[in-house]
């Protein structure tokens, strides 16, 4: 799976030529029967661009080996439903699959590698955490789409069971609520009140809220800040927790049911159909601030523009077609930005190119169809820092 990580390593300056394969893969049945070929398909087409482009034969050799051995111990199955994605130059090499698949392969050459096709499992993702908890178990999960992290949470920072938060006094009958000021996503502050209560009640609400606010003290060491956190557990539990909760970006939709004995990935899963939604609406939303930021000219969907954008880390939110390539190249200095219709030897998408220097700046880029960038170029629209 692409990671922020592997996206900055892949994204790295390499001696040229770059090769970038795509090869779909399948579930069990009669397309899987076909993956080894299409991975075959795709060498066979990297070697042609290759001696096209001059490059001598032992070095086509040298670069295309390493996914050549693989391919040769390929069998159908060995996947399921996704892609096979290869990055190939001279003296290096990444092999890896992802979830999301391509409709048919796709083979680049070019001065970097192409990125685009892999980046959704890493913008679409979206990043969220659940916390999976019970009085007496803590769990945090960090999330994409396709993959689940547990954090190994220290007690030294999160306990682990209410009685390792239990706080030595019981509440005083005048004190009837607690000062604290938890937010939470989409709400304004609460406070826990136990007006009317009697004193079990009134204990367990105690005991509940010093533990969930320690855990939600604790476990923020763990997140980035931003990202959404679902909490997961018997429903009557989470009043309890948003009420002690100090991140600001819980979701008010709970995961409800008695999750200790799910596995990582069934959580996931199922938090997936709840965060969904979610990550849409910043696809609007995006949409949304590109219109009034362009009305303030802090906005392009000049692809010119937003090329030497990228390239200067310029680009707070970029939205680019993933249907579409825009081939050029970007200087290193100056705003000589080369663009084509077709690629010339060199060449690279400039969507892609932009995408990924946006994400690698620390902005954020959303990959979808033509159709749903905004402007009139519907290769990409930018809005920019400054």
């Amino acid at each position: 799976m692409l990671s922020q990580e592997l996206l900055s390593q892949l994204a790295e300056p390499r001696e040229a030529p770059c090769v970038s394969i795509y090869s779909p893969t399948h579930d069990s049945g009669s397309e899987a029967t076909g993956d080894p070929i299409w991975l075959k398909t795709g060498l066979q087409d990297a070697e042609g661009i290759l001696k096209e482009r001059g490059v001598a034969k032992g070095l086509i050799r040298e670069i295309l080996e390493p996914v050549k051995d693989f391919q040769s111990h390929l069998r159908p199955n060995d996947y399921g439903a996704g892609t096979l994605c290869a990055f190939l130059s001279e003296g290096f090499e990444q092999i890896l699959h992802t979830p999301r698949q391509v409709p048919e392969g796709q083979t680049f050459v070019s001065e970097r590698f192409h990125l685009k096709p892999l980046l959704p499992t890493l913008t679409d993702n979206a990043h969220f955490y659940v916390l999976a908890i019970s009085r007496h178990d803590v769990r945090l999960l960090a999330c994409t789409r396709y993959t689940q992290v547990e954090e190994p949470l220290s007690r030294q920072d999160v306990p682990h069971h209410i009685l390792e938060a239990i706080p030595d006094v019981e509440p005083k009958k005048v004190l009837q609520y607690h000062t604290g000021k938890p937010r939470g996503m989409g709400r304004g502050d609460n406070e826990a009140m136990y007006h009317g209560q009697g004193k079990e009640e009134r204990m367990e609400e105690h005991q509940l809220f010093h533990f969930f606010r320690e855990v939600s003290d604790g476990i923020q060491k763990y997140m980035d800040k931003r990202s959404p956190l679902i909490f997961a557990g018997v429903g009557w539990l989470f009043d309890h927790y948003r009420k002690a909760n100090t991140y600001d970006h819980l979701l008010e939709t709970p995961l409800t049911g008695s999750l200790e004995r799910m596995r990582p990935e069934e959580i996931r899963e199922q938090a997936w159909e709840l965060i969904e939604p979610y990550f849409h609406q910043r696809v609007a939303q995006a949409q949304e601030n590109f219109a009034e930021a362009l009305a303030y000219d802090k906005a392009s969907d000049n692809m010119n523009a937003i090329s030497l954008a990228a390239r200067d880390g310029r680009i707070a939110t970029l939205i680019g077609a993933v249907d579409a390539e825009y081939w050029g190249r970007v200087p290193e200095l100056g705003e000589d930005v080369q663009m084509r219709a077709e690629p010339e030897p060199g060449d690279y998408d400039l969507i892609d190119y932009a995408a990924v220097r946006t994400l690698l700046a620390g902005g954020n880029a959303f990959l979808v169809e033509s159709d749903l960038v905004p402007g009139e170029g519907h290769g990409a629209a930018a809005i920019f820092r400054y």
